[in-house]
């Protein structure tokens, strides 16, 4: 029986100093050899999931930006994507750019900020003016959105999502973060529908699927996933939803719970 295993990343997979330790990356290459599907699901762009995972050799798919590219990993293609609609975005750009102090956009390689709130790294580049940039880069997966007044956050949230139909609006928060933002996909995408969308194109049922979790963006496949597990570190909202808690991300929860897990169902 066919079972699929679903690791965010950050804070999940990755310890808080954002390390992949090699511990994890070797035991979940070697459920992978023995014909378990590893998913990785994250918030992040596909180069840079590849990037701090060092390669994701243990990964048999990589859903990136939430849900908007679904990649094969070992036959190294893409296998589903949506992109921005770039005209809904600079009208949101200009309808609103005084409510938010931040814009990262991502292409799914390169993220681009515009008012960085601090020094960029060198995986970032700087934009000077939004509609240009608009303009000219037809590809945006998603974008992130640092809002001024955090209170009203969820006010703003419903607002874009009833006036910008074709955009989805969710409140984003990781579990080491200290403060909420806007990510902006497109409509009908997430983490939990790619998941469903993948497990349907290599038959496996969602009963079969364990999924871990710690940021906001994860409560619907922790919720509805067959098995769904909140890191140790996770945020309440996303504990309540979960069937299991493991550890934390800095004690290699994921791992330690896969061995007691898979261990125990022999």
């Amino acid at each position: 029986m066919k079972k699929m295993i679903v690791v965010d990343l950050d804070n999940s997979l990755l310890n808080s100093k954002t390390e992949c330790e090699e511990n994890s990356k070797n035991y979940l290459k070697e459920l992978k050899d023995k014909g378990y599907i590893i998913v990785i699901a994250t918030g992040r762009s596909l180069a840079s999931a590849i990037r701090v995972t060092d390669g994701a050799c243990f990964a048999n798919y990589i859903i990136t930006s939430s849900g908007t590219v679904i990649f094969d990993n070992d036959n190294k293609q893409i296998i589903f994507e949506k992109t921005l609609d770039n005209n809904e975005i600079q009208k949101l750009y200009l309808e609103y750019k005084d409510v938010f102090k931040e814009f990262i956009f991502c292409d799914g390689n390169t993220y681009y900020k515009y008012y960085p709130a601090k020094k960029l790294s060198h995986f970032e580049e700087e934009i000077k003016d939004v509609v240009t940039f608009l303009e000219t880069s037809p590809n945006l997966k998603h974008m992130s959105l640092a809002i001024k007044d955090i209170s009203k956050i969820y006010e703003l949230q419903d607002k874009l999502n009833k006036e910008f139909t074709n955009l989805h609006f969710i409140v984003m928060q990781d579990s080491l973060a200290s403060s909420k933002w806007l990510d902006i996909l497109c409509c009908n995408v997430s983490k939990y529908k790619a998941i469903t969308f993948l497990s349907k194109l290599i038959d496996i049922n969602n009963k079969n699927i364990i999924a871990f979790g710690d940021g906001l963006n994860d409560i619907e496949m922790i919720s509805n996933c067959g098995v769904g597990v909140a890191m140790g570190n996770a945020l309440e909202e996303v504990k309540e939803k979960a069937l299991f808690e493991t550890s934390s991300c800095d004690n290699e929860g994921i791992i330690s719970f896969l061995k007691e897990y898979l261990h125990d169902e022999k």
